[in-house]
Formats: C-alpha cells, sequence, structure tokens
C-alpha cells in the first residue's frame, strides 16, 4: 500500500487525507505542527503525527518512510517541502496557485525522475499546448 503523508489540518488538508483514506489503495498519515489543530480535526481510520513543516531535520526526518508527500499548507512553504522532498526520494504534490512557487518547484523538478509536481505547472501545460491533442479522457475547456 502506498504510505501517503498530507500535510497541513485545514479543511483542504483534512479533505484530501480523508479522500484518499476512501480510495483503500493509501496508508494515510495527516500532520501538522500544530497538536491541538491536529486532534481536532481529520478522522479515525486516518493516522496523525506532529511535524514541523517549516524546514529543517525534523521536516526531512518526518518524510522517511512515505512514498508521497501532498502538501496543503501556505504557499510559502511548498518550495522548502518540495526541497526536502526531492533530497528524501519522496513523491511531491502541491496545491499552489502562486506562480513563482510553481516555478521553484519545476525548476526543483528537473532531475527528480517526475517525483515532484505542481498544478500550475500542469495548467500552464495545458494553456500552453490547448490545441495539442493530450491523451484519452483528457477535454478542454471552452
Amino acid at each position: 500500500m502506498t504510505k501517503v503523508l498530507v500535510l497541513g489540518a485545514g479543511k483542504i488538508g483534512v479533505s484530501i487525507a480523508g479522500s484518499l483514506a476512501d480510495a483503500g489503495d493509501y496508508n494515510v498519515t495527516l500532520a501538522d505542527g500544530d497538536a491541538q489543530t491536529l486532534e481536532s480535526r481529520g478522522r479515525d481510520d486516518v493516522e496523525k503525527i506532529v511535524l514541523d513543516a517549516a524546514g529543517g531535520e525534523a521536516l526531512s526526518q518526518g518524510l522517511d518512510g512515505f512514498d508521497v508527500v501532498v502538501s496543503a499548507l501556505p504557499y510559502f512553504l511548498n518550495v522548502t517541502v518540495a526541497e526536502a522532498a526531492k533530497a528524501r526520494g519522496v513523491h511531491y504534490f502541491d496545491l499552489t496557485e502562486d506562480v513563482r512557487v510553481a516555478r521553484k518547484v519545476m525548476a526543483l523538478a528537473e532531475g527528480a525522475g517526475g517525483r515532484l509536481r505542481s498544478p500550475v505547472r500542469a495548467g500552464a501545460r495545458l494553456h500552453l499546448h490547448r490545441r495539442q491533442p493530450l491523451g484519452e479522457g483528457v477535454r478542454y475547456a471552452p
């Protein structure tokens, strides 16, 4: 089973963790730097850990044992998490809409074997290559 760490126990992080747990294909852990927030949110079938995602060795060690990290953190923390994920060989995905952060994550993705992803990158690619076929099941926005 794929081990996924979801960083951020806000509404979005809790929703992502719950959706992944519902899929039944993932062993999901929800992490937040605030123990009170973490305990008051989430579900019983999702493991919870206190983890400071602001950087440093605690973040790097916190990624050990996970296959994937999903950042549902404020955008300004995403580069730090992406750097730690790349260093640990952990797949990374974030929800940022901040173009500067997305560009930094895209730069980190070079040489990462496809392990680092940001939705702005995917959105930019769709926008730039709108008229090219993207594959089965992909629909273009009007």
